[in-house]
């Protein structure tokens, strides 16, 4: 079923929570008691469901429902003003005849096939305007009476209802107007002029649809005021009843058209003065009828929801124990205008049908309205409506945001921050934490429990990224934390796997050592090699100059051993050369 769709929050950056209320709405003007066509300007539908609602501010009541079940259309008309109703199904237009002032609201069209399509009047009807009525103000007699022949004050007044002005006009041009939202007072409009103005004034009442107007007779309002001798109309008046007095006394007898006081003064029953009236009261009008909110739903309350992708969630309406005819589910990621769920008790069968291409994820709970949806996408962000259908029309809107899982985001160190610090003791380091970025996800370093900095971004095209410098002698635990409202992940620093060879000390006591020692070796194996031109195990002389024993004890490492009496040879001798000295060798 069709309602009016909106959406707008919210918004989160975003969302158009308004919905249809950004849609154009026609506006509509009408007399009461006239006929009026809300005309859709569409021709030859051919759709399933067609469906009018109506409210004097939210149109939440059902009048026209027009389906076509089973090859057959079914045309069903609702409400007080049902028997006033015609619809055109070529069109989808409706048409109110014999208007009442209780059909001025909102009206909403629904015309359903596989989308939703909608459209809005806002219709105000108008009761016929009266003819204002204009009266001699009696403080204002001779206002003026400085002027060359006075002045004289009337006011205009007229019953008020919306939208009605009352105003003074000198010929075309209007001199002032009025008008008021207090429906429970009547409008009124004074006015001064000159007893000898020769223009033509006139009052108007008007509503947008109709107006009337009454002219301002000065002489038969003001002819009395005017500062002249006597007339000789007056006279004339004066002494002819002043006869007829005398003929009615002296003969006694009733002469028609003769109407005489026992003390002799004549009541005529013409006065050329009328008598001030009071301005009646109007009879108060029903306050809450005022300008429909053409917001509609928009002003109510939006259920806000966050769930991870892949897990379900329910759409809780808050109801229980429905014994309704339709339940219609809308969805769309800004303006829910997809029919999803559409549930019907049509000739006492329940006729369930879920649509669109998540609706095997779909579960409807009749008993309380509420929706399932399973296995979570991203694409299943978005504003739900729920219409409920009974006499009146219940909505409820949802707006869901599914979030991808955090993934774990990662550190590594800033090549160009080593010895960011050379002038500390230690130094320092610098490292970059980043991670993809997504819609509401945030990237944080923590000093333990403290935050000290965060970062996100609406370019949803790079990945988010955040530095931290930090002491290398620091033994505080740091943390690199990524989170969106659902989730979120962290990764520890460890300085030591990181930063440990930018540590600025001292040579390792070990690593001289073996340098020592490889250079040593290097040198000795060298000279032997050049002095004796072979690879000798070891060096040892003997006393008679013969070459070494092979057992003799004495490595390369420590000295050849070399006979005291042995003479010394030439550089390519292969015999010892001469010393004074000989260890651990036996000769």
């Amino acid at each position: 079923m069709t309602t009016l769709q909106y959406l707008g929050i919210s918004v989160i950056f975003i969302i158009d929570l308004l919905g249809d209320v950004n849609a154009e709405v026609n506006i509509l003007t009408q007399r009461e008691g006239q006929s009026v066509t809300l005309h859709t300007g569409l021709t030859g539908l051919h759709v399933d469901t067609i469906f009018w609602v109506f409210g004097p501010v939210i149109p939440n009541t059902s009048i026209v429902e027009s389906q076509v079940i089973r090859g057959e259309n079914i045309t069903e008309f609702k409400g007080r003003f049902s028997d006033r109703l015609q619809l055109d199904r070529e069109t989808g237009s409706l048409t109110i005849r014999n208007l009442t002032l209780n059909n001025s609201g909102v009206y909403q069209l629904d015309i359903f096939n596989t989308h939703k399509t909608s459209q809005r009047f806002n219709l105000t009807v108008y009761a016929p305007v009266p003819l204002p009525q204009v009266q001699k103000i009696s403080e204002g007699d001779v206002l003026d009476s400085s002027s060359e022949k006075g002045s004289c004050s009337v006011v205009c007044s007229v019953e008020n209802q919306i939208d009605r002005t009352l105003s003074w006009y000198r010929g075309e041009k209007r001199l002032n107007q009025t008008s008021s939202p207090d429906l429970s007072t009547n409008l009124s409009l004074s006015l001064e002029i000159k007893l000898k103005d020769k223009d033509i004034y006139s009052c108007v009442a008007a509503n947008p649809v109709s107006n009337q107007t009454t002219k301002l007779n000065i002489e038969t309002l003001c002819l009395q005021f005017v500062e002249s001798g006597p007339n000789l109309t007056t006279i004339i008046v004066i002494v002819l009843t002043l006869f007829i007095g005398i003929c009615c006394i002296w003969k006694k007898k009733d002469i028609k058209g003769c109407c005489v006081s026992t003390s002799g003064s004549p009541e005529e029953e013409d006065s050329v003065v009328q008598l001030r009236q009071t301005l009646s009261a109007a009879i108060p009008l029903d306050q809450t009828e005022y300008r429909p909110d053409l917001l509609g739903d928009v002003n109510a309350e939006v259920n806000i929801l966050t769930q991870r992708e892949g897990q379900s969630v329910t759409l809780h309406t808050g109801l229980t124990g429905l014994h309704v005819d339709k339940i219609f589910w809308f969805f769309g990621p800004v303006i829910p205008n997809t029919s999803i769920v559409m549930s019907q008790v049509i000739r006492g069968e329940n006729i369930t049908e879920f649509k669109g291409r998540f609706s095997d994820r779909l579960q409807l709970d009749r008993e309380t309205g509420s929706l399932t949806i399973r296995n979570l996408t991203l694409n299943n962000s978005g504003v739900y409506q729920l219409n409920i259908f009974n006499t009146h029309k219940t909505s409820q809107r949802f707006n869901l945001t599914v979030y991808a899982p955090v993934p774990l985001p990662q550190v590594r160190k800033i090549p160009q921050g080593d010895f960011l610090d050379s002038s500390s003791e230690k130094g320092s380091c610098s490292v970059v934490c980043s991670v993809e970025n997504q819609i509401y996800r945030t990237l944080s370093w923590y000093r333990g429990e403290k935050r000290l900095n965060q970062t996100s971004s609406p370019d949803l095209s790079t990945n988010l990224s955040l530095s931290l410098e930090i002491k290398l002698q620091d033994n505080d635990i740091y943390s690199c934390v990524a989170a969106n409202p659902v989730s979120n992940q962290t990764t520890k620093l460890n300085i030591e796997m990181l930063c440990l060879q930018f540590v600025e000390s001292g040579p390792n006591l070990t690593t001289i050592i073996v340098i020592v020692l490889v250079i040593v070796l290097t040198l000795f194996i060298g000279i032997c090699c050049i002095w004796k031109k072979k690879d000798i195990k070891g060096c040892c002389v003997s006393t008679s100059g013969s070459p070494e024993e092979e057992n003799c004890g004495v490595a390369y490492s420590v000295r050849p051993c070399i006979s005291p009496s042995s003479p010394v040879k030439n550089e390519n001798s292969l015999d010892c050369i001469p010393a004074t000295v000989k260890t651990g060798c036996t000769f």
